[in-house]
């Protein structure tokens, strides 16, 4: 199922196969798609959104491997959503440069997630553009995520309204809407804005997540250029299909990230200090001792 290049979904688990599709809209990046689409409250594919973007055009892993320095990056080993927390630190052009290849180290997958790339590469910004979104959603977070094929960011929701752009490879995205959290089975391990489910959906316990086997997900597979629409709320498990390159906006209205980023920040400094969540995201386990993953939120 996860090999070095491909993945087929339709050796996936039954839970995740077929599923029903997830809407289709073929439009325009307009402020007027973007108020249609927040307006709906429902996950949408809008396919070919970024077709005119220079991202999808040139961006590749070579390509990319050129143009930045060896500044280390943490990448995360294996889904640490359901499993235990684990980082490594690596130079992103090496990084970049073995997704060339397309033969993974060994061991879990390394997935570079959550990568602010125009930190490291301010000139690729003007490569995406999320600026029609503004018009519904103001306050926005520019994200890219990298990984060989078979990575997974297992089933969790966020606080943010989210736009999801794949730029090389291709994704497969299940979606639950929040009428089914209860058969989501909300963990106690946190992540910064978002809430994870305790099912490893690739691995499913049923005996401990029953609820799990009535959950309804629609189902979608992203190509290059498509984009997909993602309200706050909707639990969505990702596995990448193929080495992909997929850049995302997190966006809210200006009043609810006031709302939400209050209510994060009290819970990050009460994490600080051992007050909240003992299991998270942002620290793993070394020799007994909990370390901070470098790079997270300076509360946490």
């Amino acid at each position: 199922m996860m090999s070095p290049g491909r993945v087929d979904p339709h050796a996936l688990p039954p839970t995740l196969d077929p599923g029903a599709p997830v809407e289709r809209r073929p439009d325009r990046p307009t402020p007027a798609l973007a108020r249609a689409l927040t307006a709906g409250r429902r996950p949408v594919v809008v396919p070919g959104l970024a077709d005119g973007w220079p991202a999808v055009r040139d961006w590749d892993f070579a390509a990319l491997a050129e143009r930045v320095d060896d500044t280390p990056v943490l990448v995360e080993r294996g889904n640490i959503m359901q499993h235990a927390s684990r980082f490594e630190s690596v130079g992103l052009r090496d990084y970049l440069a073995e997704l060339a290849t397309g033969r993974p180290a060994d061991g879990p997958f390394r997935y570079l997630a959550s990568l602010d790339l125009f930190e490291h590469l301010p000139a690729l910004a003007d490569d995406v553009d999320f600026r029609w979104f503004a018009a519904a959603r103001p306050r926005q977070f520019v994200f890219a995520w990298l990984g060989p094929a078979g990575t997974v960011s297992g089933y969790h929701h966020d606080a943010p309204d989210n736009v999801v752009v794949m730029v090389r490879g291709r994704k497969l995205v299940h979606l639950v809407p929040p009428a089914q959290s209860r058969c989501m089975y909300p963990s106690d391990k946190w992540d910064y804005g978002a809430v994870l489910s305790s099912v490893d959906a690739l691995a499913p316990d049923l005996d401990r997540h029953p609820r799990f086997a009535e959950a309804t997900p629609a189902r979608v597979v992203l190509d290059p250029g498509d984009g997909l629409y993602i309200p706050h709320g909707w639990w969505h498990h990702i596995v990448s299909l193929e080495p992909a390159i997929s850049v995302n906006c997190f966006a809210y209205t200006r009043r609810r990230f006031v709302g939400i980023e209050a209510r994060e920040l009290g819970k990050a400094l009460l994490h600080r200090f051992g007050l909240y969540a003992d299991r998270c995201t942002c620290h793993q386990w070394v020799d007994g001792v909990r370390v901070p993953k470098p790079g997270k939120h300076p509360l946490v």
